[in-house]
């Protein structure tokens, strides 16, 4: 994995500070999703690599809100 898109620490540590509980869904190992975000220090609160997506009032990604950039994200959180 590279580095992370633009606006991402930024992002998550803005969602963090309104109180959203930040879980990283993936299907890569747990293990490497941590280290990675911890080498980049990128705020987080749990990974979920177990089978389907966990239970959460929302998603972000491509296909519930529809994520083009972080900014546009952050930008949709602070009409919230």
């Amino acid at each position: 994995m590279g580095p992370p898109m633009d606006g991402a620490k930024e992002t998550l540590t803005f969602l963090q500070a309104k109180g959203y509980y930040i879980l990283i869904h993936s299907c890569n190992n747990r293990n490497v999703i941590t280290d990675w975000m911890t080498y980049w220090h990128i705020p987080y609160d749990g990974v979920w690599s177990g089978e389907g997506k966990p239970v959460c009032d929302l998603y972000i990604d491509d296909k519930a809100v529809h994520f083009t950039t972080w900014a546009h994200i952050q930008a949709l959180f602070e009409q919230l």
